[in-house]
Formats: C-alpha cells, sequence, structure tokens
C-alpha cells in the first residue's frame, strides 16, 4: 500500500492533516493499519532545535528514511513532517517505487504569517521562534507537480481567517482514491532489480555519473547561457540553473551513491536518468 508525504512550512498544520487524513483512512477502511511517522519519533531533542545543525539534520533524516523503509510493509505510512528539501523527497519516491508502493505528496500551504499565527496558539515549549519560521521559510523547497517525485500533488491551502488546518475542507475521497484504487504500480526501470556483480556494478556507475559530469563541465563552459543540458546514458535532461563546478559536482555524486546504497534496485541501465533527476533537485 501507499506512502503519504506530508510537507509544509513549520506550524503550517501538517500534524493536524496527517491525523485527519489518517482518521479518515480508518473510519472508511477499517481493516487498514496506518503508521504515522512524526518529527519527534527519532529524537530526544525536539526536532525544531536541530534544523539549522546540518550535521545533526542529517542524522535525523537518515534515522526517518529508515523508519519509513521499515514501515512500508504497513498498509499506509505517512511522513508528517516538513519534507522540505526536494532531494529529500526525491529519496522517499525512490523508497516507495522500489517497494513497488504507489506515493502521494501533501502539500499543507500556509503563509509565513499565518504560521507565526498558528505557533503564537501553542504552548510556549512546543513553539517555534519567528526568526526560526522565517528562516525555514527561505530554505523551503515548494512541491512542484511537475516533478515525478511530488506527483501527484494535493494542496490544502490554510489560512488564520476561514481555513484553519482543524476545519478546512479536504478532499478525502480523492486522497482516498489515489491511496485505495486497484491499479497497482507497474514496475519501472527503475524498480526491476538488474543481476550484475555488485564490484562490476559500483564500477559501471562511477563510470557513467563521472562521464555526465564532464559533459555538463564542457557544455557549461562553451554554452553562452543557461539552460538544459543533454548529457549521455540519461533520458532526461540536466537543467542547467546556475555553474556548478567540478568540485560541487564530484560531493553531488557521491552523495548520490550514498543514496543509491539504500535503493539496491536500480541498475546500471537507469542510474544516469537517476542521477540527472538527482542534480536537477539541488
Amino acid at each position: 500500500m501507499p506512502m503519504v508525504v506530508i510537507t509544509g512550512l513549520p506550524s503550517s498544520g501538517k500534524s493536524t492533516i496527517a491525523r485527519r487524513i489518517a482518521d479518515s483512512i480508518k473510519e472508511k477502511h477499517p481493516e487498514t493499519e496506518v503508521c504515522v511517522v512524526t518529527d519527534e519519533d527519532f529524537s530526544e531533542t525536539p526536532i525544531r532545535s536541530l534544523y539549522g545543525n546540518v550535521l545533526m539534520e542529517k542524522q535525523w533524516r537518515a534515522k526517518q528514511k529508515r523508519t519509513i523503509s521499515q514501515s512500508l510493509q504497513k498498509d499506509i505510512v505517512i511522513s508528517d513532517n516538513m519534507n522540505y528539501i526536494k532531494g529529500y523527497r526525491y529519496e522517499l519516491y525512490c523508497l516507495s517505487k522500489n517497494s513497488h508502493k504507489r506515493s502521494i505528496v501533501v502539500f499543507v500551504a500556509a503563509d509565513v504569517d499565518t504560521c507565526k499565527f498558528l505557533n503564537s496558539e501553542k504552548q510556549e515549549s512546543d513553539r517555534y521562534t519567528n526568526e526560526k519560521i522565517g528562516e525555514l521559510a527561505q530554505r523551503y523547497e515548494t512541491p512542484n507537480p511537475n516533478d515525478r517525485w511530488d506527483s501527484p500533488l494535493i494542496k490544502i491551502e490554510i489560512s488564520k481567517e476561514d481555513k484553519l488546518p482543524k476545519t478546512v475542507e479536504i478532499d478525502f475521497d480523492l486522497i482516498l482514491d489515489y491511496l485505495f484504487n486497484d491499479e497497482k504500480v507497474k514496475p519501472n526501470d527503475s524498480t526491476v532489480p538488474k543481476a550484475e556483480h555488485e564490484a562490476d556494478k559500483l564500477n559501471r556507475m562511477q563510470i557513467i555519473t563521472q562521464e555526465i559530469i564532464q559533459t555538463i563541465i564542457q557544455k557549461q563552459s562553451t554554452s553562452l547561457s543557461l539552460g538544459k543540458i543533454v548529457v549521455p546514458h540519461s533520458n532526461s535532461v540536466y537543467l542547467c540553473r546556475k555553474i556548478l563546478t567540478m568540485p560541487q559536482l564530484i560531493r553531488s555524486k557521491a552523495q548520490f551513491l550514498q543514496v543509491l546504497k539504500t535503493n539496491e534496485a536500480i541498475g546500471t541501465d537507469v542510474v544516469g536518468t537517476h542521477f540527472v533527476e538527482f542534480l536537477n533537485t539541488l
């Protein structure tokens, strides 16, 4: 069964929306087991105090991803936190896809003023500072329905006037249709395991990703403007929004190959496409 990825700014009402979705599932499908994975499941330290510490955030996301991966055996998993980095949402998408599960993204859309208002309604010990809300809003990467990892995307508008999280209208029928329709997830090239010797596979992936990097560097140096770059080994084009240096691309390559360790089903025939899609999330 599927995964629901909740995303939104801090204090936008994500947990309330997640609970309402879980309650709707249990009401209409009482036999279904729903696992809600929340911010506070992974650290004794409140998550709001971790944001801004790059190392602690990275460790927290790794723990969260492991828990979600283990929970995919449940009927439905709801990831209830900011999920503000599109590269991380891509990783969750890969987790779901490699398990032959559907995934949907629910965007709890509230502006900064609304988040600050809702934050002020919390107990003082549970609040973010207004400065932290503003800082995270600057870092937040809004989901895009044109990106496969953010699709299907359900947007729930929140406002402090007439669309509070507890009362805002939610199209539960649409959500349940996405979750419970009988169409099975069709394995695509990214989810079909390839029988390759591990050392040969890793070596081939290193070569493919390095050739993509070299092509990007070469075309960046000869192009007069930013735009789409066609690279080898990929069905997707690289969207060159800014000039990246060789060290930056090599670091991104290392990060991508680390992600692949949790996605063993990705073979060398599609790794180039996945690498380009990963670069496009940066």
